[in-house]
């Protein structure tokens, strides 16, 4: 019996040896830090609103159109677009807060030689001005042309307020 534990305690310690080094640094020095920023100005083309009980307006098929910056470790920034339709919408009129608002975003930065394109989701809550709501967003992004292979990968969580969201792209 006790030979079978130290026979399975040494493969399991041989097994962790060999894994190790790769779960350390899996990217092998490959990661690189971006940040993605919403610009203004944006474009919205409005869609179906309508009130219901209690003073609530709600949106459907309101499509938001803005200008997004792609800041790859010190780089030129790579420019591009993200577009969104706002289905759906809730805001309570009277209060002018939003109850709940979840968009997801078709983003692209083309460039020349390639880019990058893919989605990002983002929920909005607690609303209580334009400068005052807590915000949720995820971005992933994979690389076309020249680029192929590579995976942007941000987010951003918290309240709103100046600065973008941050993550990295991984290099193949």
């Amino acid at each position: 019996m006790n030979k079978k534990v130290l026979i399975l305690a040494l493969s399991l310690l041989m097994l962790m040896f060999a894994v190790a080094p790769v779960m350390a640094d899996p990217t092998n020095g490959q990661k690189v830090p971006i940040t993605i920023t919403f610009t203004s100005p944006k474009t919205i083309v409005t869609g179906e609103s309508w009130r219901t009980n209690g003073d609530v307006i709600q949106r459907r098929d309101y499509v938001v159109t803005y200008k997004v910056e792609l800041d790859v470790d010190g780089a030129p920034p790579i420019f591009g677009s993200a577009v969104a339709e706002r289905d759906p919408g809730m805001a309570n009129v009277p209060n002018n807060e939003m109850l709940l608002w979840h968009e997801k975003y078709v983003i692209s930065f083309p460039t020349e030689g390639g880019g990058f394109e893919g989605t990002s989701v983002q929920h909005y809550t607690d609303f209580v001005s334009m400068s005052s709501y807590n915000l949720d967003i995820h971005f992933l992004l994979h690389g076309t042309g020249e680029f192929e292979g590579q995976t942007i990968n941000a987010w951003r969580e918290g309240p709103a307020g100046p600065g973008g969201a941050t993550g990295y792209l991984l290099k193949p």
